[in-house]
C-alpha cells in the first residue's frame, strides 16, 4: 500500500493538464477554473452585513439600546444611527450610514 501523498505524486505525474480555454458564462456551468480570478472593484460596492444581527455604534456602551428599524438585504437607510439606537440588520443588507 502507498501514502495518500504517493499516491497523489503519482496521479500528477500520470495525467496530463488541460489547456486553458476560455468559455463564455452560459457554457461555464460545470467548469473548473485553472487560475484565480479577481475582480477590480468590490461588488456590491458597498460595506455590508456577513450575518444577521444588530447594527450598533462602536462608542455606545449602554445596557439598552432602542430598536428604531430594520435592514433587509437589498434595502439601504441613509442616517447614522444616533447615540443610544441599535437597528436589525439582515445577511447582505448594506450599513447604516453608508459604511
Amino acid at each position: 500500500m502507498i501514502s495518500v501523498l504517493q499516491a497523489q505524486e503519482l496521479i500528477d505525474r500520470q495525467s496530463g493538464s488541460l489547456s486553458p480555454e476560455t468559455v463564455s458564462l452560459s457554457r461555464a456551468q460545470g467548469c473548473v477554473l485553472r487560475e484565480p480570478i479577481a475582480s477590480s472593484e468590490d461588488l456590491p460596492p458597498f460595506d455590508r452585513s456577513a450575518m444577521d444581527g444588530y447594527a450598533v455604534r462602536v462608542e455606545d456602551n449602554a445596557d439598552e439600546l432602542q430598536v428604531v428599524g430594520e435592514i433587509r438585504a437589498g434595502q439601504a437607510i441613509d442616517r447614522e444611527l444616533r447615540p443610544g439606537e441599535a437597528i436589525r440588520i439582515f445577511t447582505g443588507a448594506r450599513l447604516p450610514g453608508g459604511g
